[in-house]
């Protein structure tokens, strides 16, 4: 009994070496990994900084020409405004001439037909005079 005791323990005691080494190994072979992704880490921290910076800068030219847009439309919203103002007064303008003429056409076509009417009395008056 004595024997499988023994036996036992050294066996127990191999076992705990066993993964005592193994444990040292594994942190041995944590500890050389780790370096890589340490000097992985810095290299991840400076092209994620890389991005961010581009993000950043495409961002900042993406406003300014936002902005460059907006201003152009605005300047041209005006310019149009101002066409279409301008087109609307010559036309307005040219429609009021129009009137103009109309109407002193409308007056002197009505003087000419009161003297003709006129005229047309006279005749008749004349006629009937020498009958």
């Amino acid at each position: 009994m004595e024997n499988l005791a023994m036996e036992s323990a050294k066996k127990r005691k191999k076992q705990t070496e066993k993964t005592q080494e193994s444990q040292q190994s594994d942190s041995e072979i944590v500890e050389k990994e780790r370096e890589p992704i340490a000097m992985a880490s810095e290299e991840m921290e400076a092209s994620i900084s890389g991005i961010l910076q581009k993000m950043d800068q495409f961002t900042e030219r993406v406003s300014e020409l936002l902005e460059t847009g907006k201003k152009l439309f605005k300047e041209m919203s005006d310019d149009l405004e101002e066409k279409l103002i301008r087109v609307y007064e010559e036309q307005v303008e040219k429609w009021t001439e129009e009137l103009k003429e109309l109407r002193l056409l409308d007056s002197v076509n009505e003087e000419t037909r009161v003297r003709l009417h006129n005229v047309q009395d006279l005749l008749q008056k004349m006629g009937d005079s020498q009958n």
